[in-house]
């Protein structure tokens, strides 16, 4: 009775053991499967890390180019409002230099009128005149 118990055991223990071993390679095949899940999760944060911090850089840069167009548009506006002031000016120039034109000829006309006056008979001169 003592032999079939202990033949009994032997064979509870040898089952044990093999369903121990099969457990054990199913954890190693996890384990390593779990190992290549983390080393490609670790590889994916490294590219993404890297990808955030080349957006972070190309952030950066669209911020300083930004300020950059905004001090030439700042400036495209002051030249602009200086040149508005200079055309006036200049419109206000013209139109004084018209009125001295138009001065000068109706002086020219009074010369050329008067000059013909004293060089031609009265007669002749006012038909030169109107």
């Amino acid at each position: 009775v003592l032999k079939t118990a202990l033949s009994a055991a032997n064979s509870q223990l040898e089952n044990a053991k093999s369903h121990a071993s099969k457990m054990e390679q199913r954890l190693s095949s996890q384990e390593s499967a779990s190992a290549q899940q983390i080393n490609e999760l670790q590889s994916k944060l490294i590219v993404a890390n890297e990808e955030k911090a080349s957006l972070e850089k190309q952030i950066s840069e669209a911020a300083i180019s930004e300020q950059k167009n905004m001090h030439a548009f700042e400036e495209l506006k002051s030249s602009q409002s200086a040149l508005q002031t200079e055309v006036s000016n200049l419109k206000m120039d013209l139109s004084v230099m018209h009125n001295i034109g138009k001065q000068l000829y109706i002086s020219v006309s009074e010369l050329n009128c008067a000059l013909t006056k004293s060089e031609w008979s009265k007669s002749s001169a006012e038909d030169a005149c109107s």
